[in-house]
């Protein structure tokens, strides 16, 4: 029989969207987009962890999106690059909290920044943000 194009794909582990139907508090899939019509960035953000546990359970339309985002990120690396040119040699890139955070999303998101330019090097963090952002600010008072 033909499936229709609006028929969700259903697989044995498939949790991403029960765990969305609870988190946001609706009845099914048709609830989602009045709930992100009225959601706040921040919430619909809050989401991307929901889909990094559910690709790091096996989840294979959970996989699908961080690896299409993990590309996403890198592209818009490669973009920031090319506007900052000419850049003298590696360009290190720290990952930070968040989903960044996680082994699985971290790999996805390193080797996608690998495949779109080799120039790119993940090194790990000297400080938390917090500390980062101080030392930033303090610089650019010292140098006003």
């Amino acid at each position: 029989s033909a499936t229709s194009f609006r028929e969700p794909r259903r697989t044995a582990t498939a949790r991403l969207l029960p765990a969305f139907l609870e988190v946001l508090g609706v009845e099914d899939e048709r609830g989602i987009p009045p709930w992100a019509g009225r959601a706040a960035k921040a919430e619909i953000a809050a989401l991307a962890t929901h889909v990094i546990r559910a690709a790091e359970g096996g989840d294979e339309v959970a996989l699908g999106v961080a690896q299409a985002e993990a590309r996403a990120l890198a592209e818009h690396a490669v973009a920031l690059r090319c506007h900052l040119d000419p850049w003298p040699g590696e360009v290190p890139v720290v990952f930070h909290g968040g989903v960044l955070g996680t082994e699985l999303y971290s790999g996805m998101v390193a080797r996608a920044l690998a495949d779109a330019d080799p120039v790119f090097r993940v090194v790990p963090p000297v400080a938390d943000a917090v500390a980062g952002a101080l030392r930033f600010a303090r610089a650019a008072l010292v140098s006003a």
